[in-house]
C-alpha cells in the first residue's frame, strides 16, 4: 500500500473555485481500481490550502491515476491558480 499527502496552496482570489475544481477529481478518483482513500480536507485556520489524503494499491494505480483524463483537467485548472508549488509526499507504512 502506497500513501500520498499532498499541499496544494492557491491564491486567495481563487478560494471560492475550489469546491468546483476539486469535487469532479474526487468523484472520479474514488472510483478507480486500486483506490483506496482520497480524501481534500482544508485547514480550519486557511481556507487557501487543501490537503489531499490519498491511499493506493500499488505504483501502477498512482501512474494510471495521474494520466486519466479527471486528473489531467484538474492540473490544467489549478496550475494558474497555485500561490505555492505542490507539495507531494508518496510514502510507506513505517510500523
Amino acid at each position: 500500500m502506497l500513501y500520498i499527502t499532498a499541499a496544494i496552496k492557491v491564491k486567495p482570489e481563487a478560494i471560492e473555485a475550489l469546491t468546483d475544481i476539486f469535487e469532479p477529481l474526487v468523484t472520479a478518483t474514488r472510483r478507480e481500481q486500486g483506490c483506496h482513500r482520497y480524501e481534500a480536507h482544508r485547514p480550519t485556520d486557511d481556507p487557501a490550502t487543501i490537503i489531499m489524503l490519498e491511499e493506493w494499491q500499488s505504483e501502477e494505480s498512482i501512474q494510471a491515476h495521474n494520466q486519466s483524463e479527471h486528473f489531467q483537467q484538474f492540473i490544467t485548472s489549478i496550475e494558474p491558480l497555485l500561490a505555492e508549488p505542490l507539495q507531494i509526499y508518496i510514502t510507506q507504512k513505517f510500523f
